[in-house]
């Protein structure tokens, strides 16, 4: 393994142990650190089990879109520990909780058109995001919310090229940061697998300026898929950011 970045070699000996530290660890709450369960009783029902749905303003491109809760009071915890701490377990609960969401996208599409079921696709991760953390959290996201929706999930999207970190950038330095770096899979049968007039529902884990959910409809409009919609766990809007000071 010479040349292998220290940060994979980090990773891979995290994911190395993480079972074993499964065993000697006492599982704890991912919202609020409690130990004795993955997801305490109390952020569940706070957090997860209500069965609202918030939707929100779509972003261009996208028909209609919803999230879980705020990115606030334990779900940005949740979040972040999925996917910076190594806990990829959390997904399950994170994703069955899209449940709500999705319904709500899902109704005024439903009710006109029935003769496809709408089809789940995970937002692509940047592939040297993916090796770091030894899974694809959107994916997991994906699966976990399928499983409790009963709807299929296809990978149909992927990265064309490397994106750099969005956190620290505007809303349009995001939209250029990721013009085409997102593209529907060349394989034939994968797009043989996808109805063009099932409705779309992407799936993440954070929604900020759009940019992501936006250039992945772009990407599905051009390759010939109308329907669009988009679910994400948290909302945490972009915020303008301060003026530089001229003094």
């Amino acid at each position: 393994m010479l040349g292998t970045p220290l940060h994979e070699l980090l990773a891979a000996l995290a994911r190395a142990t993480a079972p074993i530290l499964d065993l000697i660890a006492p599982e704890r709450c991912g919202a609020c650190d409690e130990e004795g369960t993955l997801f305490c009783a109390t952020c569940r029902a706070t957090l997860l089990d209500s069965g609202a749905a918030a939707l929100q303003d779509p972003p261009p491109g996208v028909r209609a879109a919803a999230t879980v809760g705020p990115y606030a009071n334990g779900l940005d915890v949740a979040v972040r520990t999925l996917k910076f701490h190594g806990v990829p377990r959390l997904a399950r609960p994170l994703g069955a909780a899209l449940a709500a969401p999705i319904a709500a996208v899902a109704a005024p599409w439903v009710a006109a058109s029935a003769d496809a079921a709408p089809i789940l696709v995970p937002t692509p991760t940047d592939p040297a995001r993916r090796r770091e953390r030894g899974f694809d959290h959107a994916l997991l996201l994906a699966n976990a919310a399928g499983e409790a929706t009963g709807l299929r999930v296809v990978e149909l999207l992927e990265r064309t090229r490397a994106v750099e970190p969005l956190h620290g950038l505007g809303r349009s330095d995001r939209r250029r940061a990721l013009d085409q770096a997102i593209a529907v899979r060349t394989s034939a049968n994968l797009r043989a697998q996808v109805d063009h007039a099932a409705l779309i529902i992407l799936v993440d884990d954070i929604w900020t300026s759009g940019a992501t959910f936006e250039a992945a409809a772009q990407a599905l409009t051009v390759a010939g898929w109308q329907q669009v919609a988009a679910v994400a766990v948290a909302r945490d809007p972009l915020r303008a950011r301060p003026a530089a000071s001229t003094g």
